[in-house]
Order: structure tokens, then C-alpha cells, then sequence
């Protein structure tokens, strides 16, 4: 009689499909978070709510979503930790980060930024001012190290052959969105136009959308555009087509109508550009 090894060989494989179940669960919530903060940062606002409606809300949903990739990094780390032990994880460390930097120059970039940011409030004359930022421009360290944990999120699925196309899709509804409120704010049609504080400054020509500031609104769908160009041309139906051709003529003539020479010239530049690397 030939021995039964379902017993010696099951545990054996269970921990590593337990691993790989929770490794799935992990990248799934990175997945859903980043494209939810994607989404809401730029058009995310609180009408007539608060003193300023547009920064402090974003910046609070940022670093919301920024506690949530530390916990999901936090804990990839910490089975790390577990397996192999805090002073061999310690010395580690900084080859994984060398290791990295040279994979990805651009990840390098951002880290240099962030400890410039640290070395910066850490000497700052005013340090909670660098931390927090400004009471109406909240520019300080949280919201760096914020983007930050985005942007390393996102590489951490660039591997996934449809993680661009969802972050093109998901940008192009958030510039949809802040795209037609500009469209019914130059109208003269903005339903909150009674309801805005500080922002009743920008009323009028030069939308503000839900970016706070008509500069802003140019500068967010100059960078949409390629992306939305991008949608069209490779869209398979032709009603999706022509839907992203519509909100690329709709983002140029909300850039147009924001008055600013930044947008202008940056849609000049991603014309060139894109002209440059057809040939």
C-alpha cells in the first residue's frame, strides 16, 4: 500500500498560497487607492464649507490616501522584518534603495526631492510652517511626501499591461469633470458661484473649476491632454472616440478661456513634442 503524502505535502503549500492571497489583496488596495486619489484630488472640493474649499480639502484627502499606501508599504515590510529580522532588514536597506534608484532615475528624483523637503523643514526658522504650509497654500512637507507615496505607488504596478490605460481613463474622467464645471462657470451658470469664500476672486472668464485658480485649471488639462489624444486614438468603438475627441476640444477651449500663457505654451510644447516623435 502506497503512503498517503496529501498530509506532509499540503502544509507545505499552504503558507505560499496564503502569501500570494494577501500579496494579491495588497496590490488590489494600492490599485483602487491610487486611482481613487487620481480621480477626486483634482476635482474634490467643498463649496462654501470652509474658509478655503479648494487646497485644504485636497491636501486632507491626499495624505488620507497617503496613510493608506504607508499601511499597505508598512506591511509588506513588516513580513520582511518577521522572516528575516530588524538588523538584517537595517543593513538591507540601503542597497535596496541604490538598487532601485538606478532602475527607476525618475523614483531617484523624487527621493532627493523628498529628503530636500525633510533637511529643509528640519532647519526651517518656522517648522510647522514647512510641515503644514501656509493656512491658503498648504505646500509643505505632508503634501510632498503625499505625491510622493503616489507616484511610488504607481511604479509599484507599472508592470501591469493595464495599469497605464486605467490611469489614462481615470484621468480623463477627473479632467471631464473640472473641464465642464469650467465650461458652466464661463457660461455664467456655476451653481456654488454664491457659495464660494476666497474664491469669488476668480469668478467670471477665467473658470477656476475645482482647482481653485483658472491657472491651475489650464495647467491640470495641458498635462490631460496627451493622455486623452492618446484614449482617442486607440479607442475600438467609435462613440468612445468621439467622446474623448469632444473633451479634447473642450480642455482647449477651457484652456483657451483661462487666459493663462503657461497653458498656452504648454499645449504648444506637447504639440511639437508629439510632432517630434512621429517623425
Amino acid at each position: 500500500m502506497k503512503p498517503d503524502r496529501s498530509t506532509r505535502t499540503r502544509p507545505r503549500h499552504a503558507p505560499s498560497a496564503a502569501g500570494a492571497r494577501r500579496a494579491g489583496h495588497q496590490a488590489s488596495v494600492v490599485f483602487f487607492t491610487v486611482l481613487v486619489l487620481l480621480f477626486a484630488l483634482p476635482v474634490f472640493s467643498v463649496p462654501g464649507q470652509l474658509v478655503e474649499g479648494f487646497e485644504f480639502a485636497k491636501v486632507s484627502l491626499l495624505v488620507t490616501g497617503a496613510l493608506v499606501l504607508a499601511a499597505w508599504w508598512f506591511a509588506g515590510e513588516a513580513s520582511q522584518i518577521g522572516s528575516a529580522g530588524v538588523l538584517p532588514w537595517l543593513r538591507r536597506l540601503p542597497g535596496r534603495v541604490v538598487a532601485a534608484s538606478r532602475r527607476d532615475p525618475i523614483g531617484a528624483s523624487v527621493l532627493l526631492f523628498v529628503l530636500s523637503a525633510v533637511a529643509s523643514t528640519v532647519a526651517s526658522i518656522r517648522p510647522a510652517l514647512s510641515l503644514f504650509g501656509a493656512p491658503q497654500s498648504h505646500a509643505g512637507l505632508r503634501t510632498v511626501v503625499g505625491l510622493a507615496s503616489i507616484y511610488y505607488a504607481s511604479r509599484s504596478l507599472a508592470s501591469s499591461s493595464k495599469w497605464f490605460l486605467r490611469v489614462a481613463q481615470v484621468t480623463g474622467v477627473a479632467a471631464a469633470v473640472a473641464a465642464a464645471y469650467a465650461l458652466f462657470q464661463v457660461a455664467g451658470v456655476d451653481p456654488f458661484t454664491l457659495t464660494w469664500k476666497r474664491e469669488l476672486a476668480f469668478q467670471g472668464t477665467r473658470a477656476s473649476s475645482t482647482l481653485g485658480h483658472a491657472n491651475k485649471v489650464s495647467a491640470f488639462l495641458t498635462m490631460c491632454l496627451p493622455l486623452i489624444v492618446w484614449l482617442a486614438a486607440r479607442s475600438a468603438s467609435r462613440a468612445a472616440r468621439i467622446a474623448w475627441l469632444g473633451l479634447t476640444g473642450l480642455s482647449l477651449f477651457v484652456i483657451a478661456a483661462s487666459l493663462s500663457r503657461g497653458g498656452w505654451l504648454g499645449v504648444i510644447a506637447a504639440t511639437l513634442a508629439a510632432v517630434l516623435l512621429a517623425l
